[in-house]
């Protein structure tokens, strides 16, 4: 009889090996699960196809891919993770988000490995990871779930770009962290056409000082503080750069306030803040603005000006 190797779960440099791990494979999702005294759970994960011979699945669940591990990787936007659950040695967490590996060589060569992100009910999140050797149960019936069977991924794939490896990605994925990569973001036009994509993606950018960009409009990091109270809050900007004019204009913005990125002008014009001048910090420079003389009825005027 082949011996297995041992499954196990390593959550903050704490090992717990899993005796028994069982997984039920259906038409387009699978469950795992494993009940020992230490550790329970039910995780259940789609995989848009029923797994056959010689199948690799790399799946992303509320993640973009940040590393694709073969020829490409199928993410999930917005999973639910609802009949999923974890709990460790009595304490139950929260699955935030996760990549998920498949390697199904055959019903006795199977292997998953989950990185999932967890919440704990105080709050702290901590990140866990699943290495999975599952003996495979037979379905009594094969089911066809309505939510699984809706479920459309977004098939992301390895792509050469001058910039190096970081790829592009939907705009409505842009994060603060991003700039850690790239201080410019700009649209990827010339790769729309390409079928995971559309005309929604950007890109970071070969350009690194907005001073030096060609009347385009591109995406960047600013910290804005409004000085009528002294705080300072990250921000994301689309600006539109005029080079001749030697200006910029924010076309729109998300101020990130208390762990979520809220529209920029809705944030200067809330009406129990008065606020009377702000200012923005961008690559090293200072940009400064009063508010409109009529505050309640006229909007910011967002256009800036630099000199060389």
């Amino acid at each position: 009889m082949l011996k297995r190797e041992p499954s196990k779960l390593v959550i903050e440099g704490n090992q717990f090996y899993i005796p028994w791990v069982y997984c039920v494979i259906q038409d387009d999702y699978i469950v795992v699960d494993s009940k020992s005294r230490k550790l329970q759970f039910k995780i259940i994960c789609p995989t848009y196809k029923t797994l056959v011979k010689d199948d690799f699945f790399d799946i992303y669940l509320n993640k973009y891919p940040d590393f694709i591990h073969k020829e490409q990787s199928h993410y999930y936007k917005e999973f639910n993770f609802q009949g999923s659950k974890i709990n460790i040695e009595g304490q139950s967490f929260e699955i935030l988000n996760g990549n998920i590996q498949m390697d199904y060589l055959s019903i006795r060569t199977f292997s998953i490995e989950m990185e999932l992100e967890l919440k704990a009910s105080n709050g702290l999140r901590t990140m866990a990871t699943l290495y999975l050797y599952p003996l495979i149960k037979e379905s009594v019936t094969s089911e066809r779930n309505m939510y699984f069977s809706n479920l459309i991924p977004k098939i992301v794939k390895e792509a050469g770009s001058p910039v190096g490896s970081i790829n592009g990605k939907p705009i409505e994925e842009l994060s603060l962290e991003d700039f850690s990569f790239s201080s410019i973001w700009e649209w990827d036009l010339e790769n729309e056409s390409f079928e995971y994509q559309d005309e929604s993606w950007i890109r970071p950018s070969t350009v690194k000082s907005i001073f030096e960009l060609d009347n385009t409009d591109v995406f960047i990091k600013a910290d804005l503080l409004l000085e009528d109270d002294d705080s300072l809050y990250k921000c994301i900007l689309n600006i539109d750069v005029d080079q001749i004019a030697q200006t910029f204009s924010v076309i729109e913005g998300a101020a990130f306030i208390n762990e979520e990125y809220i529209d920029l002008r809705d944030f200067l014009f809330n009406p129990k803040v008065n606020i009377q001048k702000i200012v923005f910090y961008i690559q090293d420079q200072t940009f400064e603005k009063m508010s409109p003389i009529n505050y309640r009825k006229q909007q910011w005027d967002l256009t800036f000006s630099w000199s060389k």
